[in-house]
């Protein structure tokens, strides 16, 4: 025979924790947050520093960010780069009428000069592809490709090979609607608009400037970013979320001890220690899904079912079987044993054995005046 499923009387006594309250609660707690996780990159930072010598890294990337012509610089730098530390980057996107020069100096000078002293210092091997990569003609080959369908660019006639050295520059030409640069020996397809060049221009500098995010510097700049943010964020959650809802009665954070809310089961009894580690693997679960794949949806999502859902549950309180009071207009019991007692000493009523249907009629009768 199948034996029936045990329904759990729920205790009546409580109210929900309201929108309001609930976010105001959660926006003081990612402050405090916030501020615990600053104070613990004092003690995380200079181990990653001792391992990977991260702020050497971090220096020498901001020094080549500043070479490569592909950001805005308050001043330039000099030929002896004796004040490449005192230069600030004021943007770091050029403007659309310095993208196209921006994104030839960026090939033929900046990396270029790297590949040169790395052929020099032995750091790569002296070959025909190495000696002839960066150079001019590599840049007329692999990025503007002239004389094709998809370039805006046309070769024409000269008495020499001229090289970088003659390229028109864009200061050479008052045009402020797009780049008006051009390498030497060539010069811009006919009935071009100011949009094509522009299209043209953009596509290759977003390529350039992808080029230059994939070096080794920021390659590890990102790695160490990303492990000393998830490190942080979950000893700082595991603070606020945990340690303290471990600590003070129902449950409550910080946020939810100031604003008078509570968790309990969702049946609105104690929580227990399980049912709160539970809860609060569910919510970092979900925050360290969301950074790692896209920021801020996941959480949005869980506020909005707390919005909208009738007893104000978020998606960790759906997980972990639990959900959030106000406890200034709430009884919390510790079990159903102990509210159905409270209702009973609170509620007389006849118990079902003594229910007789003679007495019950004159009493209705009374009671109602009939």
């Amino acid at each position: 025979m199948k034996k029936e499923k045990k329904i759990t009387q729920p205790n009546l006594d409580t109210v929900p924790g309201g929108a309001l309250k609930r976010t105001g609660a959660v926006l003081i707690d990612l402050v405090i947050m916030y501020l615990l996780m600053n104070v613990l990159w004092f003690a995380i930072h200079p181990i990653y520093n001792k391992v990977y010598d991260i702020d050497n890294v971090v220096t020498a990337h901001e020094r080549d960010k500043k070479r490569s012509n592909l950001v805005v610089l308050n001043e330039p730098i000099l030929d002896d780069e004796s004040n490449i530390d005192l230069v600030k980057v004021e943007s770091n996107q050029l403007p659309e009428t310095k993208r196209g020069e921006g994104v030839f100096k960026f090939y033929t000078v900046f990396l270029r000069s790297e590949q040169e002293a790395k052929l020099a210092a032995g750091e790569i091997d002296n070959t025909p592809e190495n000696n002839a990569m960066f150079t001019f003609d590599w840049y007329l080959e692999n990025v503007i490709k002239p004389d094709t369908e998809e370039s805006i660019y046309l070769r024409i006639p000269t008495d020499e090979h001229l090289g970088a050295e003659g390229a028109v520059s864009s200061e050479e030409t008052a045009e402020p609607e797009y780049d008006t640069f051009r390498p030497a020996g060539l010069d811009f397809k006919a009935d071009l608009t100011t949009e094509d060049i522009n299209k043209f221009n953009n596509r290759i500098y977003n390529q350039a400037v992808n080029a230059f995010n994939l070096r080794p510097n920021m390659t590890i700049i990102n790695k160490v970013n990303i492990q000393e943010n998830i490190i942080l964020m979950v000893l700082g959650s595991t603070v606020v979320f945990l340690v303290f809802p471990l600590f003070f009665k129902h449950g409550q954070t910080l946020g939810k001890k100031a604003l008078k809310l509570g968790v309990t089961t969702r049946h609105g009894y104690t929580v227990t220690v399980a049912w709160l580690l539970l809860r609060y693997f569910a919510f970092l679960f979900i925050n360290l899904l969301s950074n790692l794949l896209i920021p801020i949806i996941l959480p949005f999502i869980s506020l909005t079912i707390m919005t909208f859902s009738k007893e104000r549950r978020s998606a960790h309180d759906f997980i972990a079987n639990t959900k959030v009071i106000d406890l200034q207009n709430s009884t919390v019991y510790k079990s159903e044993a102990e509210f159905l007692e409270a209702q009973k000493r609170y509620n007389p009523r006849l118990e079902a054995e003594d229910f007789n249907e003679e007495v019950f009629s004159e009493r209705f009768d009374e009671e109602s005046g009939a």
